[in-house]
């Protein structure tokens, strides 16, 4: 076994796990400290140094984008023996919010008076560790009321989903244009004996109409879409739009104009999560 390790700045995580996308990896983690961040990849062979050297210079591209320094990345040998320790090390129970607790499905999780939400980690982006994903929770535990009908574009591991089901939804669909996320999505659900309609895709795979959204993606992609996510829903329905820099904020709430009323913001760190009503 080999893990590659790449050590930078919180904000990268998205481009470095998109980046990550096109290698054939067992597993990606992310480890969050004090004064460091990590990202790590598990592959079964040794990926070649041309390989590595493309993704330092595409990371640091990145990087500039952000006005960061590069990230460092090194490679490991690990042995197959270690695998299973090597990987599980990682994750921990993570309370969010006020009503739920996520649970790496191998450890026994004491709920806390909480809801537990049950996660593989693989591959699939979403694991609680983001900022924007347990932005995108606590957005959800602010605005279900119980019944409604959701749609999650862009699902990675299916967490978001998950968590709006276990918060009261009533029926949800969930959709990415990566099969490997679809995949996770379907596994995920199974673990916390919930149902949704999985599909590849984005909002052209959904079913309309729906009560609500969420769409933790990155900015640009949501500027591109919003008017598609508003003709999914229902009039009055609810869209929670993350994947923000706070910085992009205000580009993103001009773009939504009219159609839209920004009724909360939430934010961690440099890290935003919107949720809009539908005029």
């Amino acid at each position: 076994m080999w893990e590659i390790t790449i050590g930078t700045d919180p904000v990268l995580e998205e481009s470095c796990l998109w980046r990550l996308e096109s290698w054939t990896t067992l597993g990606v983690a992310t480890e969050a400290r004090a004064s460091t961040f990590k990202i790590r990849a598990f592959c079964l062979d040794e990926p070649p140094a041309l390989r590595l050297a493309q993704l330092q210079a595409e990371l640091t591209q990145d990087a500039t984008t952000f006005h960061l320094l590069p990230p460092e990345i090194s490679l490991t040998a690990i042995p197959e023996t270690d695998w299973a320790t090597q990987w599980m090390t990682h994750w921990h129970p993570r309370a969010v919010g006020e009503k739920l607790i996520i649970c790496p499905v191998w450890l026994t999780c004491e709920p806390q008076g909480r809801i537990v939400l049950k996660l593989d980690a693989g591959l699939a982006f979403g694991t609680g560790e983001h900022e924007t994903t347990r932005l995108c929770l606590m957005a959800l535990e602010q605005v279900l009321q119980g019944g409604e009908r959701v749609a999650d574009i862009g699902c990675g591991s299916g967490i978001l989903t998950i968590g709006a089901l276990l918060l009261g939804a009533k029926s949800a669909q969930a959709v990415d244009l990566e099969e490997q996320a679809v995949r996770a999505t379907r596994h995920n659900l199974a673990l916390n004996q919930l149902e949704a309609l999985v599909a590849e895709g984005s909002t052209e795979a959904i079913t309309p109409p729906v009560d609500g959204l969420v769409c933790n993606i990155l900015a640009p992609v949501i500027l591109a879409i919003h008017p598609q996510l508003r003709d999914l829903l229902v009039p009055g329905g609810w869209a929670i739009l993350s994947g923000l820099l706070v910085t992009q904020v205000p580009q993103v709430v001009q773009a939504l104009g009219q159609d839209w009323h920004v009724q909360h913001t939430l934010t961690e760190g440099q890290w935003a999560a919107l949720t809009c009503v539908r005029n």
